[in-house]
């Protein structure tokens, strides 16, 4: 993944639970990168990502391992993850279910399949200090590359 990039994956949950924790696992350091982790509705054009629902924040990937932040979200249905990297990124995992995150529900790793419905948006440094209200206007490019995001049930 690439600094100043914002990565958007879509994600459904079909039962109404309460989400206590967003992380992601690093496995290779960044050079002095943090990660801000996010989810939208669905609700921009053609079911892009559309309004903020949270910006949960930033975790330091300044080591390797689990980096969660606590969140307190009720969802059901429709959804986008998104991240960003400040800095030049690290490696992060793909899809395998990681110690401490129960419930990885979305995320893979290099996809074969570019009609994924990976989307990226490129060079928006501006995302990482705070993720805008909405992103209904921003264009997206497809991308194959996604590190898994991972929630917690409450």
């Amino acid at each position: 993944i690439l600094a100043s990039t914002l990565y958007a994956q879509p994600f459904h949950i079909g039962t109404l639970t309460t989400r206590d924790r967003i992380g992601c696992q690093v496995t290779s350091l960044g050079s002095g990168s943090a990660v801000r982790l996010g989810i939208y509705d669905c609700d921009g054009i053609g079911g892009f990502p559309g309004a903020l629902i949270l910006d949960a924040g930033t975790v330091a990937t300044t080591s390797t391992g689990v980096k969660t932040i606590t969140i307190n979200l009720t969802m059901y249905g429709n959804y986008w993850c998104v991240l960003i990297c400040s800095a030049t990124a690290p490696v992060m995992r793909g899809s395998a279910l990681q110690p401490g995150i129960a419930n990885n529900i979305i995320g893979s790793g290099n996809l074969a399949n570019s009609a994924s419905g990976l989307l990226s948006i490129a060079s928006v440094s501006s995302y990482f200090t705070a993720l805008p209200s909405s992103l209904a206007a921003d264009t997206f490019a497809e991308t194959s590359l996604f590190p898994s995001i991972h929630f917690r049930a409450a």
